[in-house]
């Protein structure tokens, strides 16, 4: 009677093993592509702003930047580089506001992150910059610094 028991648990349990619930398919995730890039190496010591309108414009700031250029639609994208200057330390950075958008173009405006006071900060020179992507719009953008 044991080894009867033994067996129908036995073969009970590699049965159950073989029948699977039907899985639930999961969508699958797109892959997002990047619209903010920033770094604090790479970048020109003259403070400015640039706007890439164009794949050849493109190309030609991420050579400035050091790096190989991502990949981007500029038939639906415009992109705008700020660079900050040389910094005496690190921990500044370029924060992105929100467009306004005006009778006749798109303004982009952007603020100086600077570290906090009681921050510990690398003693090395920097040259902050910040890359972001905005949609192409007919009105054109425009890129400016917050007015304080």
């Amino acid at each position: 009677m044991n080894n009867l028991l033994t067996a129908l648990l036995l073969a009970s349990t590699a049965f159950a093993g073989t029948i699977d619930a039907p899985k639930e398919s999961k969508p699958k995730r797109e892959k997002k592509m990047a619209t903010e890039w920033s770094g604090s190496q790479g970048a020109s010591a003259k403070p400015g702003v640039e706007l890439a309108l164009t794949d050849e414009q493109w190309t030609a700031l991420w050579k400035r930047l050091g790096q190989p250029a991502p990949k981007v639609d500029f038939s639906a994208n415009v992109a705008a580089a700020v660079f900050v200057g040389e910094r005496r330390t690190s921990g500044f950075g370029v924060e992105w506001l929100a467009p306004v958008e005006t009778k006749d173009a798109v303004i982009v405006r952007w603020r100086e992150k600077k570290p906090a006071e009681d921050a510990m900060l690398l003693q090395v020179i920097t040259y902050p910059w910040a890359v972001k992507l905005f949609a192409k719009t007919s009105k054109g953008l425009r890129v400016e610094a917050e007015k304080k």
